[in-house]
């Protein structure tokens, strides 16, 4: 009987160990990008929002000021003001991305400007952080932090 080659229980345990590594990798960089990509659309939809109450506020829609206010880490409701505030809509940001300070931006009937310059950030589990600036003007802009 002659003997033929074959794969010792050592190179078949070394081999399922390198491809488990080489998954894990693969693995890891997709939820990042997914991540990433939920970072983005939830601070693209909130620019958006607040791009909607300034446009509220100066077309004087309602006879009302707008503004936007976080409800909680991972909510924020487009409100109108007048005697009292009234929330017209809720939003929520995607499940790995989070608001993590308090913020209420408020837009002045007729002319649409902001009570203040404001800076949001937002920011996902992997620590990429973005920055939705609310100047004075009622100009809404979009900035990548880190």
């Amino acid at each position: 009987m002659r003997l033929r080659p074959a794969f010792t229980i050592i190179e078949v345990l070394l081999t399922i160990a390198v491809f488990i590594i080489v998954v894990s990798f693969v693995y890891y960089s997709y939820l990042k990008s997914q991540s990433n990509q939920a970072l983005v659309a939830s601070t693209e939809q909130l620019a958006n929002v607040l791009r909607s109450a300034h446009i509220f506020a100066r077309e004087a829609k309602d006879k009302r000021g707008w503004g936007v206010r976080r409800d909680s880490s991972v909510s924020y409701s487009l409100v109108s003001v007048g005697a009292t505030t009234r929330q017209e809509k809720n939003y929520f940001l995607e499940s790995t991305v989070e608001i993590p300070d308090d913020f209420f931006v408020r837009f002045e009937i007729g002319s649409g400007e902001a009570s203040a310059n404001t800076s949001i950030f937002v920011k996902n589990r992997y620590g990429r952080i973005m920055r939705v600036d609310v100047l004075k003007s009622g100009v809404v802009e979009v900035a990548i932090v880190n």
